[in-house]
């Protein structure tokens, strides 16, 4: 195994390496004085420097870290505390508030309601918005996850929230407005009042589990899983069911937006957009009885370019979450966490739920499928060792071959679900998180996989990769992905990190204690010559003062002061993922 360098420091394993017990961290100083005053027992040696280490020896992967405070197991919340509301709709009932001062994190799991749109200045700014950032961020994500003291069965079951934050660096002011996705399961849940869950999520039964309610119901579609501009219209997205259309200004929601879409039951949140044909690719649940997955591409005014589609197992149901996109091809695997038909036909029936009966199915390869993007058809069908997934970081073609990174998930599938399950008891480890994976395609003879390792065991485990746009599809050298670093007092994702391909180093950019980093957004310099000319802007939520910054770092400069940090008065629940609109 390589050896790595953290912080001065020799490890032959990556996970070690960062391990609180052995080393000290240091947290970056762009706090605000009110955030340095609950920080005090906690925070030390705040210079807001950073430090690339040398390596000892050839063989060392560089990795470069910014300062962080020493934190041990037993460092505990610097507030009594997580600030949560005591009064009114948003107070959380004592077992969640419990819950969330064990493990801090957990309150930006917990709803914050509409925002109308309002605008911060200088005064709630730290640092200063770069004069050439002009964008409007959209972040979506599980605005509520419990209703009243009735909990959702799954975190990917909460009604969706999006989240637009306004840049505008000339004025150096940002307008946030945050407001949940009134989807017609919203909607009937206000009318049946806070005492039972009313509606069926694909993990959770409605009434309880009441046949009744359940019999025959396909689950209702959250729109809680990314946000999408396209064809000038605004849309909150879920694999669930067709987007939601938004108002862009208000975020109101307006309707349902199906773009003409026939048989398609679903419409993936992991969209992929080829700006150099200008062409949208996504995929959906094909409607039943018919067992396939839809594929379609739209034009740059909404309108279905082709269509094509992957037949699938009728006797068992693979869940398909993200795709894979080359400039000539996207790339789908299907995992061993599957639905048998026996689980099909009771969830059917309403005594199970749907994502309840997925189990995982041991010894069961991978499912591996490139389709041509020209025509969308499959010209490679095939398996591979089994590994379990949610999500892709690039795909690009080499010659005859295609190459993909796949975020492989390092521990079991069920504990990972387990966590999702129940989200206000969760304990996160490494094994919950993804390494990245290099795939080798052979396209020949139907296609196969020739090798599949590793990309950097210097990576801390990860979640949410990013690249550049303009190097989706092509082989980027820089990847983005939030992380994991073991620290007891974060237990939560708690850094983020840059991957570089082309000479193999890592930097890792480590959030306060107690703060938790969101997916990046990245965002194109306006005029810039380098794949790393970006910005990169992402909500951090603090559960010191149960508030989230936006905050937004310069690529080349990736583990120093941030340009600024944006100060709102309220937390966003945690999102997943989004979308950019630049403003020239």
């Amino acid at each position: 195994m390589e050896t790595i360098c953290v912080n001065g420091r020799l490890s032959a394993n990556p996970r070690t390496a960062i391990a609180p017990e052995r080393q000290s961290f240091r947290v970056l100083s762009t706090t605000r004085l009110r955030h340095v005053r609950r920080r005090v027992s906690l925070l030390r040696n705040n210079t807001g420097s950073s430090r690339t280490v040398e390596p000892r020896r050839k063989s060392c992967v560089q990795v470069r870290a910014v300062r962080v405070a020493e934190v041990d197991a037993d460092t505990p919340l610097p507030v009594t505390g997580v600030p949560l509301p005591v009064t009114g709709d948003m107070a959380p009932p004592a077992d969640i508030r419990q819950a969330i001062n064990e493990q801090p994190w957990r309150g930006g799991l917990e709803p914050c309601g509409d925002k109308d749109t309002y605008t911060l200045d200088g005064a709630s700014i730290t640092g200063s918005i770069p004069s050439d950032l002009k964008a409007t961020i959209v972040r979506v994500g599980p605005g509520r996850v419990r209703i009243g003291a009735q909990r959702y069965s799954h975190w990917f079951d909460g009604d969706g929230q999006v989240t637009a934050m306004q840049l505008d660096g000339g004025s150096n002011t940002a307008q946030v407005t945050s407001r949940m996705v009134r989807t017609e399961r919203m909607v009937a849940q206000e009318a049946a009042g806070n005492s039972q869950i009313a509606v069926r999520g694909a993990w959770t039964q409605a009434a309880g589990g009441s046949l009744a309610r359940n019999l025959f119901q396909l689950p209702t579609n959250p729109a809680n899983t990314s946000a999408l501009f396209w064809a000038d219209k605004l849309l909150a997205l879920c694999e669930g069911g067709m987007p939601y259309l938004l108002e862009p200004a208000t975020l109101a929601t307006q309707r349902v937006e199906d773009f003409g879409l026939q048989g398609v039951l679903g419409f993936s949140a992991h969209y992929k957009v080829d700006t150099a044909q200008k062409m949208l690719y996504n995929f959906g649940i094909a409607t039943p009885p018919k067992a396939a997955l839809a594929l379609f591409a739209l034009d740059q005014n909404g309108r279905v370019a082709r269509r094509g589609e992957i037949p699938m197992n009728g006797s068992r149901s693979q869940l398909v979450h993200d795709c894979a996109m080359s400039s000539k091809y996207l790339v789908f695997c299907m995992d061993a966490w599957s639905l048998e038909g026996g689980d099909l036909a009771q969830a059917l029936l309403g005594t199970k739920s749907f994502g309840g009966s997925y189990k995982w199915a041991n010894g069961m390869n991978s499912r591996c499928v490139v389709v041509r993007k020209a025509d969308l058809k499959v010209i490679g069908d095939f398996e591979m060792e089994g590994f379990s997934l949610y999500h892709f970081a690039n795909a690009w073609d080499e010659g005859d071959k295609l190459k993909v990174h796949v975020c492989r998930h390092i521990g079991p599938r069920e504990s990972l679900e387990d966590n999702f399950k129940n989200m206000y008891n969760a304990n996160f480890k490494p094994q919950h998180y993804n390494d990245i994976y290099e795939m080798e395609i052979a396209l020949t003879n139907g296609g196969r996989v020739e090798s599949f390792a590793q990309v950097s065991p210097a990576m801390l485990p990860m979640e949410f990769p990013k690249v550049a746009p303009s190097m989706v599809g092509a082989k980027a050298r820089y990847t983005y992905s939030s992380c994991y670093s073991g620290r007891p007092a974060c237990r939560y994702m708690d850094s983020l990190q840059k991957y570089d391909a082309e000479t193999g180093a890592v930097e890792i950019r480590y959030s306060e204690a107690f703060r938790h980093p969101s997916e990046v957004e990245v965002v194109p310099k306006n005029g810039g010559t380098s794949e790393d000319d970006v910005y990169l802007v992402y909500h951090e939520y603090d559960a010191c003062t149960h508030t989230t910054d936006i905050v937004v770092v310069d690529g080349k400069d990736f583990t120093g002061p941030a340009a600024c940090r944006i100060h709102l008065p309220h937390h966003v629940p945690y999102t997943f993922h989004g979308c950019v609109m630049q403003h020239y």
